[in-house]
């Protein structure tokens, strides 16, 4: 069978240097060479017209049409497309059979989300992507994108080291196109006027420019004459044909070191890289932070982590290498200095003083449900005191598996999952306890339930929608469906299980329920109702008082063999369960 491919051109305007072409070229039978001009803009905050300025547009027009006019030396054509990216490929797509789709990656918001819709409408399509736009791929990086040095001269340190590869040579050929493709596409004008400017577009006219701020000797003087304001000989005026793809960055860097071997190395030389690595900062800024590039606020907006007991640079390691499973994570962690909690502020500034007052915390249900909890932070502060003052951590790894009543286990969570309390204060007061009163395993245990805690934070923070999935992180999907009479039997404690119809009435009672019974009503949804996972995780979300997102999630993915278990899943003998905790049947 014929493999048909189709090439997007995007930032990327030029035939050398182009790693996704060169992939197309060698795995295709056929090749349709195309440009979608799709004008969206990135940022809808826009006054008057969303349109390119003329001198935009005529440049992008002399790139194309140079681009055009190489291909012709390839026997191809570069067909033109003007509307949404994800009509124009689905329609090349449907025409012409397209098996494969290549191009170069973007940081462009519209351009990504389009992507993303032409996999999801095109699942059995293989889209190939390449970074051509960078001088480093992200496997090049000393650390990960998620992870970017905050500052320009952090990760500069970091990379202008590096060795930069040699680029990507030109095709010796492409793969002919289509016999039936049509060839009325071809690059229209994109404005009515010419305007005035310094610049032409195209790959040849760049390269004609480069060479020629070689040749004049310029680059041995850019650091004093680059802040310049007018001419051409200023600075290497590189970015119109590097902004639009007609030149790889990797090329001029090449460029740039044969002018340091063959003419001159010095401070002006550097300079130009140095002004390239600023460039190549803002590229993985943009991946990293994808729309808060757009935001009003930026990257500013001051959040801090108070729900955790680490912040991501306490870790031993990235947020994105979180270990698999818990005690991994245990091991490199429970060593680790823990901070002390923040004192509260002596003062807050005062409020507008037109700020409206009615806007005072309504009631937020009709009804008082007997619960053992009073929420608030004095009242948790209350209950964390008492706990301690009454010796129960010494005893917490014996009992902590019960099923009923308030001193069996901390019973923290209210609090601390409403960040009523922090769970750095709860760890300071334990510290507390054991240097007062004592220390031996059940006081570790309280430390060791916390850090599960702190573990499913960090997973949720690391997988973020995958929290949320039938298949969780895992591979594969489990063996189970949802049907509503057990789903409703099981809400209502109508099992056959009467353990779990004593959790299931507690819960809905209380909106509280013990960690064991937790894993036991979670056990029986998934292994003996069949039931999918994920309406059980939504029934506690919307009934636990001590609803934890990463944590009730994370746990429910644990016990059904999606999650962080090296085991697979988790299944419990609810007959041994039952005599162990409820012989009585109570």
């Amino acid at each position: 069978m014929v493999k048909t491919g189709l090439y997007i051109f995007s930032n990327d305007l030029r035939l050398d240097d182009n790693p996704a072409l060169r992939l197309a070229a060698s795995e295709m039978d056929q090749l349709i060479c195309c440009y979608i001009h799709d004008d969206f803009p990135s940022s809808e905050v826009r006054q008057g017209s969303v349109e390119r300025s003329d001198h935009r547009k005529q440049f992008l027009h002399e790139s194309l049409v140079a681009l055009d006019s190489n291909l012709q030396n390839y026997g191809h054509r570069l067909v033109f497309q003007k509307q949404p990216l994800t009509d124009a490929a689905a329609e090349l797509i449907r025409l012409y059979n397209v098996s494969y789709v290549y191009g170069s990656f973007n940081v462009g918001r519209h351009v990504n989300r389009q992507w993303d819709v032409l996999r999801k409408e095109h699942p059995t399509i293989s889209f190939q992507q390449r970074h051509s736009h960078t001088i480093f791929k992200p496997e090049d990086l000393p650390f990960t994108v998620e992870s970017l040095p905050f500052t320009f001269t952090k990760f500069r340190r970091q990379v202008e080291d590096l060795l930069v590869d040699f680029p990507a040579p030109t095709p010796k050929s492409l793969p002919p196109p289509p016999a039936n493709l049509a060839r009325e596409n071809t690059v229209p004008s994109l404005c009515d006027i010419t305007p005035g400017s310094y610049f032409t577009g195209g790959a040849n006219i760049g390269w004609a420019h480069v060479n020629q701020y070689f040749n004049k000797g310029l680059a041995s003087t850019y650091k004093t004459t680059r802040n310049g304001l007018d001419g051409m000989d200023y600075s290497t005026k590189f970015s119109p044909w590097l902004a639009n793809g007609c030149l790889s960055v990797k090329s001029v860097i090449a460029r740039l070191k044969l002018y340091e071997r063959d003419f001159e190395q010095n401070e002006s030389t550097y300079w130009i890289f140095f002004e390239l690595l600023w460039r190549e900062y803002f590229q993985w800024y943009a991946h990293r932070h994808k729309d808060r590039l757009f935001d009003f606020s930026g990257i500013s907006f001051q959040q801090r982590h108070s729900h955790t007991i680490f912040k991501p640079e306490d870790l031993p390691f990235t947020v994105e290498s979180l270990p698999f499973t818990f005690t991994k994570f245990r091991r490199q962690v429970e060593d680790l200095l823990v901070d002390f909690p923040a004192p509260t502020p002596k003062s807050l500034p005062p409020p507008p003083a037109n700020l409206a007052r009615e806007n005072t915390v309504p009631s937020l249900c009709d009804i008082t449900p007997g619960s053992y909890f009073t929420g608030g932070a004095n009242i948790g502060w209350a209950h964390v005191n008492q706990y301690f003052n009454k010796g129960l951590a010494s005893t917490y790894k014996t009992t902590r598996n019960g099923l009923d009543g308030m001193d069996y286990s901390t019973k923290f969570s209210p609090w601390l999952a409403n960040g009523c309390l922090s769970v750095k204060s709860v760890i300071a007061r334990l510290k507390l306890y054991e240097r007062d009163f004592e220390q031996n395993e059940s006081t570790y245990w309280i430390f060791f339930e916390l850090l599960w805690r702190e573990y499913f934070q960090w997973y949720a923070h690391r997988h973020k929608d995958r929290l949320f999935d039938f298949s969780g992180i895992s591979l594969a999907k489990p063996q189970t469906s949802f049907y509503a009479e057990r789903y409703q039997k099981w809400c209502h404690g109508n099992t056959p299980y009467p353990i779990i119809n004593a959790l299931m009435k507690q819960l809905n009672s209380t909106g509280y329920m013990s960690n064991r019974g937790r894993q036991l009503i979670a056990s029986c949804f998934v292994h003996e109702l069949n039931l999918d996972w994920r309406y059980g995780a939504a029934y506690l979300e919307q009934h636990l008082i001590d609803y934890d997102e990463a944590s009730n999630w994370g746990n429910w993915q644990y016990l059904a063999g999606v999650g962080a278990d090296p085991k697979g899943h988790r299944k419990f003998d609810l007959h041994k369960q039952t005599e162990i905790y409820d012989p009585d049947g109570e």
